[in-house]
Order: structure tokens, then sequence, then C-alpha cells
């Protein structure tokens, strides 16, 4: 994107923080704040980006989201120390049994700017300003094919987290963490026939193909990344649902903070708390 019309996009007294060499801007009510012709530029933006990351000629499933900017709540924009936008988060508002809380609607980086952090700590940013406002810890969920990204959720809070992995949630919440997985899965789908598995945390043809190129393999052999591989039909449009329903305690609060300092910064390892499956 033009780093002209990205100055344009951002005004001076846009919310900003800054880790690193990375700065986050974030927008409440995208489809109201950005003008027409900036809808067009930053939903182009998205798009390339999107298309990029997966790697394939064509994005359809995203670009037919024509009111993406009027489905989210909040649009975050990460710019590079030279200006130039690297990334990008969606984030839609939910109540949940009485309960606020939120699905991140797609996450992406550039891929040249992969593996610096700025996922994880955009999400927490996402999550603890949510939280503020609401003044409680709120869940999320979001939708992946890829492994990685439920891996770096684990880093970044090691909560309840579905799937379970490895490790099994606490019984007196299990129950609402997978009934908020179904209602993200139905809210999602609009209307049509949802398919949610409970029992693996998938959403069956949920994207109606594999967002991935063919052939696309995903690095690292271990147990998140053979989980995956072993309950989701890509090629079909499956999708695993992962939800994040927080138990925080103070250090795991300083930990999530931790990990928004620039990776030249030390940071003690977290020592798991989960409890492993028999």
């Amino acid at each position: 994107m033009d780093k002209k019309i990205v100055k344009e996009i951002i005004p001076e007294c846009a919310r900003k923080f800054s880790f690193g060499k990375y700065r986050y801007y974030i927008f409440n009510k995208p489809d109201l704040v950005f003008s027409v012709n900036h809808k067009t530029e930053l939903f182009e933006f998205t798009a390339k980006l999107i298309q990029d990351t997966f790697e394939k000629e064509d994005q359809s499933y995203f670009r037919s989201r024509k009111n993406y900017f009027g489905d989210i709540d909040q649009y975050w924009l990460v710019l590079d120390k030279g200006g130039e936008a690297v990334g990008f988060c969606g984030v839609k508002k939910l109540c949940y049994e009485g309960r606020d809380a939120i699905y991140l609607d797609t996450v992406n980086i550039a891929r040249e700017h992969q593996g610096n952090g700025i996922a994880s700590i955009m999400v927490c940013l996402t999550w603890l300003l949510n939280s503020i406002s609401s003044r409680s810890f709120v869940p999320f969920a979001m939708r992946t094919q890829n492994p990685a990204v439920y891996k770096s959720i684990i880093r970044m809070v090691e909560p309840n987290v579905i799937p379970e992995i490895d490790y099994v949630c606490e019984r007196k919440v299990r129950q609402r963490i997978y009934g908020f997985a179904r209602y993200v899965a139905e809210m999602m789908s609009k209307g049509a026939e949802v398919d949610y598995d409970e029992e693996t945390s998938v959403c069956r043809s949920a994207y109606g193909r594999n967002l991935y190129r063919k052939g696309f393999r995903f690095s690292s052999e271990d147990s998140v990344t053979r989980y995956f591989d072993a309950v989701l039909n890509r090629d079909a449009g499956d999708t695993m649902m992962v939800v994040v329903w927080p138990r925080v305690t103070p250090y795991r609060f300083l930990r999530m903070l931790a990990l928004m300092v620039p990776r030249s910064v030390p940071v003690p390892m977290l020592k798991s708390s989960r409890s492993s499956q028999a």
C-alpha cells in the first residue's frame, strides 16, 4: 500500500502503540471512520496480504466479503519503522451469556516480517484493551487451518484453550468454552447449517476450500501439527475453532506483558501448569 495513502488513513490523533520497530494503530468502527476510497485501499491491502501469506493466486473466500469493514468492530494496522503497512487484524465484539467476548476475524502479517512476535503482540493488545473496557477478562475465539496460530496462542496465554491438545481444560468452565465455540461457529455460518465437531473443535467445510496453495506444508513435526493434520480436511475447507477462556494470575498477566517487549530483552519462561491427558 502506498505510504502516502497510509499517512492519509492514519490521522495524527490515531491511537498508537509502539513495540520495538513496529507501530500498532487501532480503529474503532472502521466502516464509519474510513472513507470509501480508503476502505477500498485497505481492503486491497488486506486481500493481497492474505494472498501472499497463503501462497495462493486467488483468495476468493476473503474477496467475497465486500462488507468486511461493516462486519468488524475494530481494525488494527501495523506499520514498520519506515511507515510500510505490514500487518492487520479484524476484531468483532460479541456477547455470550451476558459476558463480553471477541472474535478475531483474520490476523495476518507480511511473510518477511513473520517471526518477530507481531501477531502475538497484536492479539495481546486486542485482548487486554477489550478486557479493560469490559472490566473483566474477555474470552476470545478465532478460526484457523494453521497449527502455528494455535501454538502462538498457547505460548501467549496458557489458560483454558480448545482444542485440548496434550492437556485438559478445567472442568468448571469446559462446558461454557465449547458452548461459546458453537455460538461463534453459528454466528460465522450466517444462517447456513453448522457442522461443528465438539470432540475435535473442527468446523467442517467452513471455508469451502483449502486456504493454502496445493502442496503447502506446515513446518515442524510436533503434537499440535500432527493433531491439525489428522483432524482437518483442509481441501474440504475444514477449519479449527480455537477458543481461549481466560484464567489469569498476576504472574501470567506479567508474562503476557513481557511477551510484548523486543526480542532482545530476556523473558523468563513460564512453567506450564497444564495437566496431561492420560
